[in-house]
């Protein structure tokens, strides 16, 4: 029997990308191997991973095993990496070439697919604090400088590409306003943003404008983190659940398919071989337009607040220091 596997997409850079991955965002250590081994038997094609994440060196050693075991040649895959924030560009260093080069010894599988920008962010310097980059009350640690950097840090991505290191770049948590700065500063596209989106954050201004401007959305925290808003997570929302029995699957395939009918690569995390399977199992059934509407019509909330002015910091206290190319 054929195993199942998501849709692609074709992106602006001619590449077709599966239209659903894993992602591998808090997957320690000693479970992303297993994690991503199962995924790609059970079929998924597309694996998300960062530097930050802090398990390239893992997922590389699966993706090696399944290519080695013949369950998948390196063509089958799609594999997406990311520079974070403390290898943004600094005049007189090479930090951005230097964390992809780590990545790609790191995954192991020759140039990475689509590499992206992480956050819009950098930070001064080039190594993180080893207790992390919150204090224990959750604001930023006062030893991290920061600021809005991206122009010259998506120069060097382009470099990246030319040079063939990687096949294809992007962008992940910019807004609108970031990406028309960009637009007007290179006359390179990213060609995918990477942001958190599901019913509780339906940014839909940006996906229209992503859209228009042929940039594919990929969706992470597509379950809404499991964390609760409003009363519920979006798991146990009562709108959620009543789907979920009207169509005989579960919550989380009703939010992933919601993520996917819009036109968005969704990279559910998991590292339960069930629920991957389950994660992936959402194409045999389509919500309505009524059922669309009435997931996007939720309460809104953003579980990542990320590197963002008024939310981590204070007004006025990020710097500005990108610059035209």
């Amino acid at each position: 029997m054929a195993i199942p596997q998501a849709p692609t997409i074709a992106l602006a850079s001619g590449q077709q990308m599966p239209s659903l991955g894993l992602g591998t965002l808090r997957s320690g250590k000693d479970v992303v191997n297993g994690a991503v081994t199962s995924a790609i038997s059970q079929g998924y094609r597309l694996i998300d991973c960062a530097e930050c994440y802090g398990n390239e060196a893992e997922v590389g050693t699966a993706l090696k095993a399944v290519i080695d075991q013949g369950i998948v040649t390196r063509d089958d895959l799609f594999i997406v990496g990311k520079v974070f924030n403390h290898h943004h560009h600094v005049d007189g260093e090479d930090r951005v070439r230097q964390a992809c080069e780590t990545s790609i010894q790191a995954l192991g599988v020759g140039p990475i697919d689509l590499y992206l920008m992480h956050w819009p962010f950098a930070f001064q310097d080039n190594s993180l604090p080893k207790e992390g980059l919150r204090l224990p009350n959750g604001v930023p640690r006062p030893e991290i400088k920061i600021s809005v950097e991206f122009i010259r840090t998506w120069a060097e991505l382009v470099k990246l590409k030319e040079e063939g290191l990687v096949k294809a770049i992007g962008v992940s948590n910019f807004t609108r306003e970031q990406l028309e700065e960009l637009a007007a500063a290179s006359p390179e596209k990213p060609i995918v943003n990477q942001v958190e989106l599901h019913p509780y954050l339906y940014q839909k201004e940006l996906l229209e404008y992503c859209q228009k401007a042929g940039i594919q959305i990929m969706s992470y925290s597509p379950l809404g983190a499991g964390a609760p808003a409003h009363g519920y997570s979006l798991l146990e929302n009562p709108a959620v659940v009543h789907l979920a029995e009207k169509h005989g699957v579960s919550a989380g395939q009703v939010l992933i398919r919601w993520n996917t009918q819009l036109g968005n690569v969704c990279i559910p995390k998991s590292t339960n071989p069930s629920r991957i399977a389950e994660n992936l199992n959402v194409f045999h059934f389509e919500l309505s337009a009524e059922d669309m509407e009435q997931l996007a019509g939720l309460p809104q909330h953003r579980f990542t607040r990320g590197f963002v002015e008024g939310q981590w910091f204070d007004d006025g206290e990020i710097t500005e220091c990108h610059s035209k190319l």
